[in-house]
């Protein structure tokens, strides 16, 4: 049997969402009900995007690291 691993306290802000929204129970982005038009939504998505540390991670960067 594998030792039971230790549990350690974990702040929010020590966390990154690793889960896409894809999977979210909701079709519709959360960011749809804030736009006022398909053009706000798509800089309120550049936005999102921009500062999504998955997503800085998927493309070779590092969490937390914006250099």
């Amino acid at each position: 049997m594998l030792p039971t691993p230790a549990v350690v306290l974990v702040r929010q802000l020590d966390t990154v969402r690793l889960i896409p929204s894809r999977f979210a129970d909701r079709e519709d982005s959360v960011l749809s009900t804030l736009a006022e038009n398909t053009d706000h939504l798509r800089d309120l998505f550049d936005l999102d995007n921009a500062t999504n540390e998955r997503l800085l991670a998927e493309q070779g960067g590092m969490p937390g690291n914006r250099c």
